[in-house]
């Protein structure tokens, strides 16, 4: 099944939906996606919650199966690596080489890093 294409609307209805403060589960809800598909488009364009809410750290081990499939957290050192190769303008694909990871990942990872970074600087 080809993945679902997003029109340009509806991607800055669910950005302004969740700078409104709504949560990934109810934008999915009435867009009829899944809160992971919300959760990458958001962070993809930016779109945070106004509160720069935060997620607690997480309590599920450094490494897990997921769908069968391997999935290990980002590591402190790890994300590290990723600013500093990032800044000296290396590739996510040169970085996700050296971590042993997918370019997709880090690419993730990446937006991630941005966002907390955006929030810190709010504060």
């Amino acid at each position: 099944m080809p993945a679902r294409t997003l029109t340009d609307e509806q991607i800055d209805q669910m950005a302004d939906w969740r700078e409104a403060g709504h949560s990934y589960a109810w934008i999915a809800h009435r867009l009829g996606l899944s809160p992971g598909a919300i959760r990458w488009q958001c962070l993809r364009v930016g779109a945070d919650r106004p509160d720069g809410h935060t997620i607690a750290p997480s309590k599920q081990p450094m490494v897990m199966l997921r769908n069968g499939n391997e999935v290990r957290r980002f590591t402190a050192a790890e994300d590290a690596l990723i600013l500093r190769r990032k800044d000296e303008g290396a590739s996510n694909t040169e970085i996700a080489r050296e971590l042993g990871r997918k370019a997709h990942s880090v690419l993730g990872r990446v937006m991630t890093l941005g966002m907390h970074a955006d929030r810190q600087e709010r504060a």
